[in-house]
């Protein structure tokens, strides 16, 4: 076969990693060569600019990056739902202040022996009134673990969804904790951002096929104010 026809030969590809001669900034030069050579490097490579950005916590803070820390918020929580196979939620909205009847008692019984030390002080007065109140309504905690348990062994792609906060929250998900590998609680932080609440709200829509009330929680539907859902 003529030469011209032959198919030419071409060198395999240099390796990504081995080499025959380091590269320039593998090897930096030697103090004989620069005396501040090592110096300058040190200072590049602590310099927030040579930060990966996703990796560059003061970087990711930044007021320009609000938009992608949105995402973020809401792609982590999408992420979540979908790995365990979560298809439906069921929104519940509640109290913080609902608690076990049997916290509130002690709580009681420790206000009535202060009012009983010091009558005068209204303060203590004003604090067992309200947990008398709160003691008529503790019974509710144990309505709300009764239908978390109920909801959680009913279909395993249909979970509770509430904050993850003290009162009925804490009822819902210790009721539905046994039967469930997730507990899907996004905590909502107050104050929380403009934005953030609105991200919030749209998070827990998404898959919502109920948004039940317990008492003491926002309400629904409704215009205006901190902590309802528009």
């Amino acid at each position: 076969m003529p030469d011209s026809l032959k198919k030419p030969k071409f060198p395999p590809p240099p390796h990504p990693y081995r080499r025959r001669e380091p590269l320039p900034w593998h090897q930096p030069k030697s103090i004989e060569e620069e005396p501040k050579a090592q110096e300058r490097i040190k200072s590049i490579l602590e310099s927030p600019g040579y930060r990966q950005a996703d990796q560059d916590v003061d970087f990711l803070n930044r007021d320009e990056i609000r938009g992608i820390r949105l995402q973020l918020d809401y792609l982590k929580a999408e992420l979540l739902l979908e790995q365990h196979s979560v298809r439906d939620t069921i929104v519940v909205f509640g109290g913080t202040r609902i608690r076990e009847t049997a916290a509130v008692q002690r709580e009681i019984d420790a206000l009535r022996a202060s009012r009983a030390a010091d009558p005068t002080d209204t303060g203590v007065t004003r604090r067992l009134e309200i947990a008398e109140r709160l003691l008529a309504k503790s019974h509710y905690y144990d309505v709300a673990r009764e239908f978390g348990s109920l909801v959680s062994s009913h279909r395993h792609d249909l979970v509770i969804m509430t904050g993850g906060g003290p009162g009925t929250a804490s009822g819902l998900i210790a009721g539905g904790a046994p039967a469930l590998p997730l507990a899907a609680g996004f905590a909502v932080a107050a104050p929380l951002p403009f934005a953030r609440r609105r991200l919030a709200r749209l998070r827990a829509a998404r898959r919502a096929r109920r948004t039940p009330r317990a008492p003491g929680g926002p309400v629904i539907a409704a215009r205006g104010g901190e902590g309802r859902l528009e």
